[in-house]
């Protein structure tokens, strides 16, 4: 009996080993980005435990907005207007023998895209699936397009730095240069203007009944061009057109809005700017949105303002710069909707707009603002660089916004933050300028006892740079990382080890400090973070 027991204790001891050693901690990959960096960093353990949440906000933000219960999303089945269909045929001779079957049957044709072989009836879905069918066409049922829901709806407390009146200067746009944007043609696709000075192209009746009830297309406007004395708008000079989407309320279809997109386009638009999205997709509003660009124009269309990980339509379509949303110290707003497909952030919190048409000033914030800073700065590119079609423009644009975030493009900022003196001046040579860029909490590699930061820098100039130096200081210890052979637009890293321990009781400030001789811009060197674990 005891050998047995002996053997049995062996056993166990053996398998425990087993398990030790499969359950043994690995080591983290070192960050790629750190390659060119002089001083190594420590490597990090994973763990099998249950990960910690980590916040990271700018130093400004220990009161920043806390969210509340999720938003209700029109989704599924409720976002589809009932018995509303659309019918799409695969050619023009096909979409003619549609037409005939209609008149035949004496349907009432509520809408129609000739250029998209595509019909909107008001039928019951077993007639949709019957003409479907026999014609062999493509149905879907028509969705709900929206303003995006007003973040002041859904979060308490602050949303984050205002802009306020600080807009312009922010952009780096003069003033007084009221000719910024002349002679480009940008389409807004949202509610009713009650600026008559504003042309508007009523396809669907929203302008001739509507009370004016809803301030939202009124706000955008006044952010692209001047509505009232009081504000200028980021391109003052535009040829701005109306062209009414949503109603009063606010509400509109995707197949308005993909005829809209239409009109736009062969109206001459050179940007198309939609403070507007459905939480579903539509092949009608893809497209359009593919007709549209294959014809020259940009589209640009708000991320959304639900706080989640899903962009709303058409900013999540391919050929759609779908806009973002940051608040004025450069941090990315909770509200801000995030997903692969977005390309850039601009200003969103705060923003002086008008919500009469007629001088009724007020503070404006969400996705829905930072459209038209981004159509408006794209619009100026254009007036600054005639020699460049709207795609070209929206190319340079994209590719010098500046890093922020997670180094490259992310979910959170895309591309990174509009910089319009940075795309203005990019065939410019001398200019030396480098830039703090992200600070980034690296979340999924984190153990139970350390958590590894990003910290990354930019040379956001024209100029290679043999040398540059970014100073990071955490937990008071200040380390200096020199990069060497810097080329322009490169991002380069380095990563901190923060212990967990630090967090369990207040925030722990991150400071990055670029050290670059001659620096033209000195105002973006520096940047200043918080890191806390969430409640």
């Amino acid at each position: 009996m005891p050998s047995r027991a002996l053997a049995i204790s062996t056993i166990i001891v053996a398998i425990l080993a087993i398990l030790l050693w499969i359950l043994r901690p690995h080591s983290l990959e070192q960050n790629p980005r750190q390659a060119n960096a002089q001083n190594p960093q420590p490597t990090a353990r994973t763990s099998t435990l249950k990960k910690r949440n980590f916040k990271l906000t700018t130093i400004y933000h220990q009161m920043r907005a806390t969210k509340q219960s999720q938003p209700k999303q029109i989704e599924g089945d409720d976002n589809i207007i009932p018995d509303q269909f659309t019918l799409i045929a695969k050619n023009q001779e096909q979409f003619a023998k549609l037409n005939t079957e209609i008149l035949r049957r004496k349907l009432k044709i509520k809408n129609a895209i000739p250029e998209l072989n595509a019909i909107s009836l008001n039928i019951s879905k077993e007639l949709a699936d019957q003409l479907a069918r026999e014609f062999d066409l493509k149905l879907e049922a028509d969705t709900i397009v929206l303003i995006p829901e007003p973040p002041e709806s859904t979060w308490s407390g602050r949303l984050g730095p205002i802009f306020g009146g600080d807009l312009l200067k922010w952009l780096k746009i003069d003033k007084f240069s009221v000719n910024k944007g002349d002679g480009i043609v940008v389409a807004i696709l949202d509610t009713p203007l009650s600026n008559p000075d504003i042309p508007q192209i009523d396809l669907f009746g929203y302008a001739r009944y509507s009370k004016f009830d809803n301030e939202h297309g009124n706000a955008v406007a006044s952010i692209l061009a001047p509505t009232t004395p009081l504000l200028q708008g980021v391109a003052p000079g535009i040829d701005l057109v109306s062209f009414p989407t949503l109603d009063a309320y606010g509400e509109g279809s995707a197949f308005n809005l993909a005829a809209a997109i239409i009109a736009a386009t062969d109206a001459g638009a050179h940007i198309i700017s939609m403070s507007l999205g459905s939480t579903s997709p539509s092949s009608l509003l893809q497209y359009a949105v593919d007709y549209a660009h294959s014809n020259g124009a940009v589209l640009v269309a708000a991320a959304g303002n639900d706080g989640r990980n899903q962009l709303l339509y058409p900013a999540n379509f391919e050929n759609v710069i779908a806009v973002g949303a940051i608040d004025a110290h450069e941090s990315a707003a909770e509200f801000s909707n995030t997903g692969d497909q977005l390309n850039i952030v601009a200003p969103g919190v705060g923003l002086l707009a008008d919500a009469s048409g007629s001088g009724d000033i007020f503070l404006f914030s969400g996705t829905s603002a930072a459209v038209p800073c981004v159509s408006g700065i794209l619009a100026n590119i254009l007036a600054d660089n005639l020699d460049l079609t709207p795609q070209q423009a929206a190319k340079l644009l994209l590719d010098y916004a500046t890093d922020s975030g997670k180094p490259g493009h992310d979910d959170q900022y895309g591309e990174g933050i509009i910089d319009y003196q940075r795309a203005s001046l990019a065939d410019t040579p001398g200019i030396i300028d480098a830039a703090a860029a992200g600070h980034y909490i690296d979340a999924e590699n984190a153990t139970q006892t350390l958590v590894p930061i990003i910290v990354s820098a930019q040379n956001t100039g024209t100029e290679f740079l043999e040398s540059m130096i970014l100073e990071t200081t955490l937990l008071d210890n200040t380390t200096s990382t020199v990069f060497k052979n810097v080329h322009p637009g490169e991002i380069v890293s380095t990563t901190l080890m923060l212990p967990i321990v630090h967090l369990e009781n207040k925030a722990v400030a991150l400071h990055s400090k670029v050290v670059l001789a001659d620096d033209q811009r000195p105002e973006n060197q520096t940047k200043t973070s918080v890191i806390s674990l969430e409640k």
